[in-house]
């Protein structure tokens, strides 16, 4: 059995995002979280909370093995996209973009 946890409108670019989901697919949930700890970027962040909460649901909701949850897959998709002007040369406007995500992680139990 395989439970899907979804973090939504998460105020990080996907591209982002989805360079620290290739480290953690495919770990073990616990050791996803020592790595997202310990990394310096804000998906990590955002993704720590997503996994721990994946944890919670699969052990409290489903009562499945805390020590064999293996991280089966994780994606991300675009949300929103805030646009926004900055003052440019010339008396111009540069247009900010400021992106949103949805971020899934997928977890299952392992062997």
């Amino acid at each position: 059995m395989e439970i899907l946890t979804t973090g939504k409108y998460l105020r990080t670019s996907p591209t982002k995002v989805n360079r620290v989901i290739k480290e953690i697919v495919g770990m073990k949930v616990d050791r996803a979280l020592i790595v997202l700890k310990f990394m310096p970027t804000k998906p990590a962040r955002i993704l720590y909370n997503i996994v721990k909460s994946a944890k919670a649901n699969a052990v409290h909701n489903y009562q499945m093995d805390e020590s064999k949850l293996v991280i089966s897959e994780g994606f991300t998709g675009q949300a929103l996209i805030m646009k926004r002007f900055r003052a440019a040369s010339r008396g111009k406007a540069a247009r900010i973009q400021k992106k949103y995500a949805h971020v899934s992680i997928r977890v299952k139990e392992g062997n």
